[in-house]
């Protein structure tokens, strides 16, 4: 049975933390969907108004945003899923030869009472990991051949830690919309799937043992974190996968993730 302290301290954020409260990732979400339906009108209600002045364009408006708008919501929130795993590629996870990686999944999704959700591996040499998806009950947890050959089971349990924290929190939805919508529209927020020191803090109060994250943060700041995979998947790696950093980048540096988490 979950433990029902341990799903508390990674659901409920410690008062006393200096780390202000993440924005909740389903209403950033609607949020990005609704946007992306009042753009839609506010074009079709221009066009009446160029046509045939204020009347049809309030009509064109008001239709859009009621019946084309819900549709177009309905048409981004819906496919989601699917698009982001076609972007993400990778194959499934074998039973076999990804046992040891299924396991670690199995039993950090078993301590905190959540689904577990399709496991990828991506073929890269970088060390990275990923989790997506609208909901927890349908996430998908890649990581890359780099990560899975590249640190101990201990590390490895660490990363996989900080994914099911994202997953449990559905940190990663708002990202994972962005992720299948037109690219002029997703920079309109800054998605990020949780802020990285608080998932880092999270992970290691669900394996009790901080040195493995670092660990692992130290490889993965040594042998790169690179991952040839589509930029909009960017906000949903657990580090940047691009060579440098994007311009105006919100990412925490792993050299600091590392030191805060020296701290505790």
């Amino acid at each position: 049975m979950p433990d029902d302290r341990l799903i508390e301290e990674l659901l409920v954020r410690d008062a006393a933390s200096a780390v202000p409260p993440p924005p909740d990732p389903l209403r950033r979400a609607a949020r990005l969907v609704a946007l992306t339906s009042l753009v839609a009108a506010v074009v079709v209600g221009a066009i009446g108004w160029l046509l045939a002045g204020p009347v049809l364009a309030l009509v064109l408006f008001v239709v859009v945003a009621a019946v084309v708008g819900g549709g177009l919501v309905w048409m981004i929130w819906r496919p989601a899923d699917a698009r982001v795993l076609s972007a993400i590629g990778g194959r499934q996870a074998d039973p076999v030869s990804d046992a040891r990686l299924l396991n670690l999944v199995e039993g950090l999704c078993t301590a905190t009472g959540l689904k577990v959700p399709t496991v990828l591996v991506v073929e890269a040499e970088g060390l990275n990991a990923l989790a997506a998806g609208r909901s927890a009950s349908s996430a998908t947890l890649a990581v890359t051949s780099g990560l899975i050959s590249g640190l101990t089971r201990i590390e490895l349990e660490a990363v996989l830690a900080e994914q099911v924290v994202a997953i449990r929190r559905e940190r990663m939805v708002p990202a994972t919309v962005a992720a299948s919508v037109p690219p002029a529209l997703s920079r309109l927020f800054s998605i990020r799937s949780g802020p990285e020191l608080d998932n880092d803090r999270a992970a290691v109060t669900l394996t009790r043992y901080p040195p493995g994250l670092i660990r692992a943060l130290e490889k993965m700041e040594e042998r790169g974190t690179t991952v040839a995979a589509s930029p909009s998947l960017d906000a949903l790696w657990l580090a940047s996968p691009r060579p440098a950093p994007a311009p105006g980048s919100a990412r925490v540096p792993l050299a600091e993730r590392i030191e805060a988490l020296a701290e505790l």
